[in-house]
């Protein structure tokens, strides 16, 4: 099985389609933006940790 890196969501017109749909959700329900740059923000400290 291969790796999901951040610049295969990146360039993935599904994932970032997913992810604009929750941010809009999230920001409804009072909460911060959680996009791309969350996304990115996590992958980048999984990344890291495991």
């Amino acid at each position: 099985m291969s790796r999901v890196t951040i610049e295969m969501v990146r360039r993935n017109t599904t994932v970032n389609s997913y992810l604009a749909k929750t941010d809009r959700c999230m920001v409804s329900m009072g909460y911060t933006e959680h996009g791309a740059r969350h996304a990115r923000m996590v992958s980048i400290s999984t990344s890291t940790t495991g």
